[in-house]
């Protein structure tokens, strides 16, 4: 039985790749998974396979093995992937967006303006 995966952002032409269909021996995997990031280890990976990760792929996420940043790859239009080599591999997805950043610094700003605002108010009254 086959399986296509459609990789619609990322390059990686050089690279032979593999999407496991079967395995003679079962993998160990584990999973670590709360809001913004995500730990899987993987045992027994063939060079060249894509671990897909069913996530909603969104700008903001970023993923490393064995702690070194890798490039994140989208797959069938939405979940998260990355390209491995052979053997075991820790995966880290994370979640961080500048926009949230941006957000909180405009919230805290605002916050601080009204308070200020309000204080002046308050002392010109008396």
């Amino acid at each position: 039985m086959a399986h296509t995966a459609y990789i619609t952002h990322g390059s990686f032409e050089d690279i032979p790749m593999k999407i496991p269909q079967s395995h003679a021996e079962p993998r160990r995997t584990t999973c670590t998974y709360e809001p913004g990031k995500i730990m899987v280890t993987v045992e027994g990976v063939e060079t060249g396979e894509i671990f897909m990760f069913p996530e909603n792929h969104y700008p903001g996420w970023r993923v490393k093995v064995n702690g070194e940043s890798r490039e994140l790859l989208t797959i069938d239009g939405t979940f998260l992937g990355v390209q491995l080599g052979e053997g075991d591999h820790r995966i880290e997805f994370t979640f961080a967006t500048s926009r949230f950043n941006v957000g909180l610094i405009v919230s805290v700003i605002s916050l601080v303006l009204v308070i200020l605002i309000s204080l002046a108010c308050g002392i010109r009254r008396r």
